[in-house]
């Protein structure tokens, strides 16, 4: 039986209380807690029966078999059934990566806000911890502790959004994926936070079928697993199959802002034409090349090269399940279309999302930034870019509109970008039907 010290230093209850700042408070928290879980040995044999049935056991034995249909609606079991299933197959060069990269490794198994305690140094309840406990974790079952560490991050990741905790269950995957630098688990959270919400759904729900069970405890149980299964529900609005972003669109229309900001939010990954040109021209991506439009490095000739070699590095990327963002202006339609072929080679999904903007707000945007990088002070989105103000008109008189008989395998979203930049992403998000934090 807890003691009331110990259950405030709960996260359960300290996840409860309004008063928390995420950004300040949890976050060492949880990169002390990425840290423990990343000093766990990988299991080489469980490993090898992870790459045979893993996903499977999981997803498909652990959250489908013996389902409480008559606690969830239809519409909803389908929802979930069809996305779990379609992720499985989409997603299979993804799930083999991780495989092969160690990322199934000997985790706790169960990590429940109620298991993960917060204290100060002399081990008492904290609004501000010094040290992070995680106690109970599964000893009896190896195949209920050997996961994907996706997995494992999901749990709490449900736990949190379940306690109305989006901006913690934000700051933590965040905290994980700067801790450790694996971006791909973003793709796979959806898939395992849908998992790891139907088996906590299905096991309130065995309450509901025991007659012992006060009404009361009945009533709770009921709202408890509808919530769970409405939660699990949730998870799966984004696509199954990878996707390949081509983020487009005439100079200054923003671009790489919003590639930047939808790579922070989607975990894909990311690949620019401005640094690929420089890598394979061998220049210094920060030393401003001053050409004419269509001359120099930016020729017929090496923009050909450059977006060959773009399509290939998200061929790369799309044949381990990952998804992908290509920043480029996409001016002509054969390179669009030239990624399209690529994107379907590899079974993915390719969605134009072209910024737009007034040429004015556009050519305010290129002087500015011009002179930043004349000046050694440009930003980092646009480091290696080269695009001026007297450039914009020539573009611009080049460009080929989306023609959707011509490109009829892609998707096409239109972004204003003088919106906030929050609403840009929003949209994009939209478009592609993929569930995200407020």
């Amino acid at each position: 039986m807890f003691t009331h010290r110990e259950s405030q230093s709960q996260a359960t209850h300290l996840t409860s209380q309004a008063c928390i700042d995420p950004e300040e408070v949890l976050k060492d928290a949880f990169q002390q807690l990425t840290r423990n879980a990343q000093s766990k040995v990988t299991h080489t044999d469980f490993q090898e029966r992870w790459r045979v049935e893993g996903p499977v056991m999981h997803a498909g034995s652990s959250s489908l078999r013996g389902w409480p249909r008559n606690h969830i609606n239809s519409p909803s079991f389908d929802r979930i059934s069809s996305s779990i299933h379609r992720f499985m197959d989409d997603r299979a060069a993804l799930f083999a990566s991780r495989v092969r990269d160690g990322y199934i490794r000997d985790c706790h198994g169960d990590l429940r806000l109620q298991h993960v305690y917060l204290l100060d140094a002399t081990g008492a309840p904290t609004r501000q911890p010094s040290s992070i406990v995680i106690l109970d974790g599964i000893e009896f079952n190896e195949r209920f502790r050997y996961s994907d560490v996706t997995s494992e991050v999901a749990f709490l990741v449900m736990e949190l959004d379940t306690a109305h905790r989006p901006d913690l269950s934000r700051v933590f995957v965040e905290s994980y994926v700067a801790a450790t630098g694996d971006d791909a688990l973003r793709e796979l959270l959806p898939f395992y936070t849908c998992y790891r919400a139907c088996v906590r759904g299905k096991v309130s729900s065995f309450q509901l079928d025991e007659a012992e069970v006060p009404p009361a405890q009945h009533e709770i149980a009921r709202q408890q697993a509808a919530a769970l299964f409405a939660l699990a529900a949730s998870y799966t609005g984004g696509p199954t199959r990878p996707t390949l972003l081509l983020i487009g669109g005439l100079m200054g229309t923003g671009k790489s802002t919003l590639e930047r900001q939808l790579q922070r939010e989607l975990g894909w990954a990311l690949f620019s034409s401005d640094s690929t040109r420089k890598h394979l021209a061998r220049l210094n991506p920060m030393q401003p090349q001053a050409e004419a439009f269509g001359q120099g490095v930016y020729s017929w000739e090496w923009t050909a090269r450059t977006y060959d070699a773009l399509v290939m590095e998200a061929g790369r990327a799309l044949a381990e399940g990952r998804s992908v963002l290509l920043d480029a202006t996409f001016l002509r339609r054969a390179e669009r279309q030239a990624a399209d072929r690529q994107a379907a080679t590899f079974g993915g999904r390719p969605v134009f999302v072209e910024c737009v903007c007034p040429r004015e707000v556009a050519l305010e945007r290129l002087a500015r930034r011009w002179k930043a990088r004349v000046e050694g002070k440009q930003e980092a989105a646009s480091y290696a870019s080269d695009a001026r103000p007297d450039l914009y008109d020539a573009q611009s008189s080049a460009w080929e509109d989306f023609a959707p008989g011509e490109e009829p395998d892609s998707g096409h979203v239109v972004i204003t970008t003088t919106q906030p930049s929050a609403v840009c992403v929003e949209q994009v998000l939209d478009a592609l039907h993929r569930a995200h934090c407020a």
